[in-house]
């Protein structure tokens, strides 16, 4: 698999939420991008992170 920016990865998200991304945990942020590429649950512990989403993301 091709190595995604941190950059891309945000803007791809911003893109799909409609609205700007907030996080403080890399990981989760990697574990939110695999999570909506995939159409898959996400369960993450950053709270910024699951608002960003508009609670689309679940807390772990």
């Amino acid at each position: 698999m091709k190595k995604i920016s941190l950059k891309d990865k945000v803007e791809y998200l911003e893109k799909k939420w409609q609205r700007r991304v907030r996080y403080s945990c890399l990981h989760c942020l990697d574990v939110a991008f695999v999570a909506v590429v995939e159409n898959i649950n996400g369960y993450v512990t950053d709270e910024e992170l699951i608002e960003s989403s508009g609670n689309t993301l679940k807390h772990k």
